[in-house]
């Protein structure tokens, strides 16, 4: 009788292990191109927030787009795309307040807590680390 020549358990164990090997390689670098494809996201939608914000300074005689004094949900927590105007002591001001009057840098700072400007949904950061990992260029040519 012939023998029938086929792989052995031996190499086709040693096969699969390559295998897994290679798995274990290359999956950790298909998560990171995940990511930065999320960031690259994360950065397009703030681009074009900041676009359309440059686009109403730049018909409004740089003015920045007005924040809502209502944006409150019903268990009182802000909401709104932009917070409300902040003086430099961090206290909320009214739009239509008049004195004193609200400047431009109490606009930046009510849109720097508002719910946009804050988050980076690719890495869940928010606030100063947000600026780390989604860097752009943010009312900083007036």
């Amino acid at each position: 009788m012939a023998r029938l020549k086929g792989f052995t358990l031996i190499e086709l164990l040693v096969v699969i292990a390559i295998i897994a090997l290679l798995m274990a390689i290359i999956m950790p670098a298909l998560n990171s191109v995940k990511k930065k494809a999320a960031t690259t996201v994360c950065l397009t939608n703030t681009k074009n927030l900041s676009l359309g914000w440059y686009m109403y300074m730049g018909d409004n005689d740089d003015h920045i787009m007005s924040s809502e004094d209502n944006g409150i949900d019903k268990n009182g927590t802000y909401v709104g795309w932009c917070g409300v105007p902040h003086n430099v002591n961090g206290s909320p001001l009214s739009n239509t307040q008049a004195d004193p009057p609200v400047t431009d840098e109490d606009e930046k700072r009510g849109i720097e807590i508002g719910v946009l400007y804050q988050s980076c949904s690719a890495q869940g950061l928010r606030c100063s680390l947000w600026w780390e990992n989604c860097p752009i260029l943010f009312f900083t040519d007036h």
